[in-house]
């Protein structure tokens, strides 16, 4: 699927299904760009070196039940915090948002991140920070907050080309 390079596109990646047709369907219908949504890390990652994306959407608890979360979140801190920079490679043997995210970044850094969590808290916030996200927004979100979040993102990712 050839992207046409006068209409923004913004890559999805959560395991989520409701979660990422809901925004699919925001992006589309009220900001007008194309969404390209994936569920899978390693298909994440593959499309964000294939193509050219205005904007990528990361799931940062990929898997993470609620049942799992609290532990999740230590592995994901002590990961974070033993991390001085972000890695040059991509590590496939961590499948998670948050390293993904960080792999993103090193490898497109002009192209913008917007890291999403089961909730807004500053601590969640500054996580995402330190793994690469430009911007974080937790669930529950309005529809207006995402928009904002992505016209503000898409609108710097332009400024940097």
């Amino acid at each position: 699927m050839p992207i046409e390079p006068a209409i923004s596109w913004v890559l999805l990646i959560d395991d989520d299904p409701v979660t990422r047709d809901l925004i699919a369907e925001v992006l589309s219908f009220v900001i007008k760009v194309k969404t390209l949504s994936v569920s899978a890390w390693d298909l994440g990652i593959d499309k964000a070196l294939d193509k050219r994306f205005s904007l990528i959407i990361i799931n940062l608890f990929f898997g993470a039940s609620k049942e799992s979360f609290y532990p999740y979140l230590e592995d994901i801190q002590r990961e974070i915090i033993g991390m001085k920079t972000c890695r040059r490679e991509i590590d496939r043997d961590r499948k998670n948002g948050f390293s993904l995210s960080c792999s993103i970044k090193d490898t497109l850094c002009p192209v913008p991140i917007l890291g999403i969590g089961p909730m807004d808290t500053p601590y969640l916030n500054d996580l995402a920070r330190k793994a690469g996200c430009d911007m974080y927004l937790g669930k529950p979100f309005t529809v207006q907050e995402l928009v904002e979040k992505v016209r503000f993102l898409m609108g710097s990712a332009k400024l940097k080309r």
